[in-house]
């Protein structure tokens, strides 16, 4: 009778066995995906790695490129000189940024125009392009900063006119202030 009763036992320890096997194969499994999981997390994060790497070096060449360009020689300086008996002793001066394709301007010993008129600021290219505005100026202020109207691929001569309040397209009116 013990025999019988003890003849389940190979049994219920072989289904606990085959039992664990399953838990075991499963627990495989899932470590199986976590690691190729982690695997490429960690290859992707190598890829951005070596992108940013690359970046940071060339944008620390770039950087070394632009700490060696002097921006001096990038500023013109023109003198402008009187072109007008009304006002003999007027002068001015203009600095041009050429890379940034815009200036700065101030005068001296400049009267205030008519109420009428205004003091236009003209970019005169080199061949037979026409002259650009770069703005009213304002004698009110002891420098004025001024951006052309259309972009200027090389200005040659700063022409200051006399002309009708608001402005004009084109240059009518004398010349007051010139350089080249």
């Amino acid at each position: 009778m013990s025999s019988k009763r003890l003849s389940w036992l190979p049994w219920f320890l072989l289904m606990c066995l085959a039992g664990y096997c399953v838990v075991l194969l499963y627990q495989q499994f899932r470590l199986r995906l976590y690691y190729d999981d982690f695997r490429y997390r960690d290859e992707f994060r190598a890829r951005a790695m070596d992108r940013i790497e690359a970046r940071d070096v060339e944008l620390k060449g770039r950087l070394a490129y632009l700490r060696t360009q002097d921006a001096l020689p990038q500023i013109r300086l023109v003198l402008l000189t009187s072109e007008t008996s009304d006002a003999p002793k007027a002068t001015g001066a203009i600095a041009w940024d050429m890379g940034g394709h815009r200036g700065a301007i101030t005068t001296a010993n400049l009267p205030p125009p008519a109420a009428d008129r205004d003091y236009q600021l003209w970019i005169t290219q080199p061949g037979d392009a026409p002259p650009v505005s770069a703005g009213i100026i304002d004698t009110s202020k002891p420098a004025f900063e001024f951006q052309p109207a259309k972009p200027i691929d090389s200005a040659g001569q700063f022409t200051v006119t006399v002309e009708l309040k608001g402005g004009s397209p084109s240059p009518h009116g004398p010349w007051v202030l010139h350089g080249k």
